[in-house]
């Protein structure tokens, strides 16, 4: 228990069960002020068995990567949308590069709005996918965001052919910064997941979603993960990528309101693969519109052990906006 002199009000810090609650001692003739009580941190989410070591970062990166963590988030299309992508143990405890991006952003058009979500993983033993990455995100957004303005009704969209103009240009833009650098373009090999979010019929939200390689997506559905590209096991490390691959899968869904479609790589699709992680993570991701950008930051960096990669999840909520 320490003392301390708060202008002309002394105060007590008394250790309590959430944390430490400041409060006045007796000082006779003086006003008493009563401090909030600070909540301690709860420590790493942990759905399945904790990681070994804490996922802390060992080094300060040189300032020429990506940032250890990207948060974001905001409301579209009349739902919530958070995004994180944070650097995995591994990186972490080798002061490597995060080699997950991803970006989103909304279209304001004529026949109203469109929501754009991207995802990339760059390939691991590929020596600048961290670069790859960046760069495909980046030019898949400027694409989807030009084509789309260009669209008279979404209804009468060919997907795949947008799908294709939208991976074409993220994998010229690749191709182009090895070529600049004087790389192999394997060098920057990345998948790509992107989805368009526009409103459907009977208040649904229309989504499209396009891919490259192993990142993809799942829907969260009445507290529940329903699989929708088809993945049942972890996938090889051998996987399709930009820029040697531009051709892409496509799909689409439509979300209900409540319903939640969750884009991401590897690093979280893998762990939603087990039957109580999933579970766990369903229930922390159904609390929208509720999830302040720390929650969700704290979901995603999860303490989860043998899985120490890079994670990146974009999720959108379907009529949860307030």
């Amino acid at each position: 228990m320490s003392t301390a002199d708060l202008g002309h009000v002394s105060v007590v810090d008394t250790a309590t069960a959430d944390g430490f609650e400041e409060t006045p001692t007796e000082n006779v003739g003086e006003p008493q002020t009563m401090l909030p009580s600070v909540p301690a941190f709860p420590g790493p989410f942990t759905p399945g068995r904790p990681a070994r070591a804490p996922s802390m970062p060992n080094g300060l990166l040189s300032g020429e990567f990506e940032a250890d963590t990207v948060l974001d988030g905001g409301q579209v299309l009349g739902g919530v949308v958070r995004a994180a992508s944070v650097r995995g143990t591994s990186h972490r405890w080798d002061n490597e590069p995060r080699q997950d991006a991803m970006l989103v952003g909304r279209v304001e058009v004529e026949w109203g709005e469109a929501a754009v979500l991207v995802v990339a993983d760059g390939v691991g033993n590929a020596a600048h996918s961290d670069r790859g990455s960046a760069i495909g995100v980046k030019a898949a957004m400027d694409s989807a965001r030009h084509l789309i303005q260009e669209w008279a009704d979404p209804g009468t969209v060919d997907v795949d052919q947008f799908a294709r103009r939208v991976m074409d240009v993220a994998s010229e833009a690749i191709a182009s910064e090895a070529h600049e650098r004087q790389v192999s373009p394997a060098e920057f090999a990345t998948t790509l997941c992107l989805a368009v979010l526009v409103r459907g019929e009977t208040g649904t939200v229309r989504a499209w979603v396009c891919g490259v390689g192993d990142s993809g997506h799942r829907t969260l559905r009445r507290g529940a993960f329903d699989v929708l590209d088809g993945t049942e096991e972890i996938q090889d490390t051998l996987t399709a990528a930009l820029p040697s691959t531009s051709v892409p899968t496509v799909t689409s869904v439509d979300l209900l309101p409540g319903d939640c479609l969750v884009l991401a790589t590897d690093g979280v699709l893998n762990l939603l693969l087990d039957q109580e992680r999933s579970a766990r993570f369903a229930s922390q991701l159904s609390v929208s519109p509720d999830m302040g950008l720390a929650h969700y930051l704290w979901v995603i960096d999860a303490s989860v052990r043998s899985f120490d990669d890079d994670r990146t999840a974009v999720c959108f909520w379907a009529g949860s906006a307030r």
